[in-house]
């Protein structure tokens, strides 16, 4: 796995690449922990309740739909939520000039691959190592890799716990009334 350069935090020089510290694998094991996440929501393993105990909050689809009081995306068929994305892609990135965040999100949108198990895999690789970018900086080219999720803000965040099988109306082991 590539693992994308972090800034180094010495007053020296901000533009010089490091090796990510402690676990070698953290990306990998964050990456993991969010598409468990996802599953259990979508398996209904875990409540809504929890997400936003940790900081998300939730927004009704009719209200960010194209004809909602709120649209948040131009059309039905249109997955990601654009305005979202350049916000967060802007606030994750800050020395990264917004030419190269919008190569960023260009990339993410246009992933060139006709085959979905593939384009899964690119986007995934995009998702946990950033989007490599190109920019000119004081006359120089310079690499970068574009942030789209701030892995450290999942550091801290504990472990969901899946609902009994009582609190999800299954009340015995086998998932079956028994009596």
């Amino acid at each position: 796995m590539i693992y994308p350069p972090q800034k180094a935090k010495s007053p020296g020089d901000p533009t010089e690449a490091v090796a990510p510290t402690g676990n070698p694998n953290h990306l990998e094991v964050k990456a993991s922990h969010i598409i468990k996440v996802c599953l259990a929501i979508r398996q209904g393993k875990i409540r809504r309740r929890w997400l936003v105990e940790c900081g998300y909050r939730h927004v009704c689809g009719y209200d960010i739909a194209p004809d909602g009081p709120s649209p948040e995306r131009e059309r039905f068929q249109q997955v990601l939520l654009l305005g979202r994305l350049r916000e967060a892609i802007a606030r994750l990135n800050p020395q990264v000039p917004l030419v190269a965040c919008e190569d960023a999100l260009q990339q993410v949108l246009n992933l060139d691959v006709p085959v979905l198990l593939s384009a899964n895999r690119a986007f995934h690789s995009l998702l946990v190592n950033g989007v490599p970018v190109e920019y000119q900086s004081g006359g120089e080219t310079r690499g970068d890799f574009v942030r789209l999720i701030d892995w450290e803000e999942f550091a801290d965040v504990p472990s969901p716990q899946p609902l009994s099988r009582r609190a999800r109306g299954d009340p015995s082991p086998a998932g079956r009334r028994v009596g």
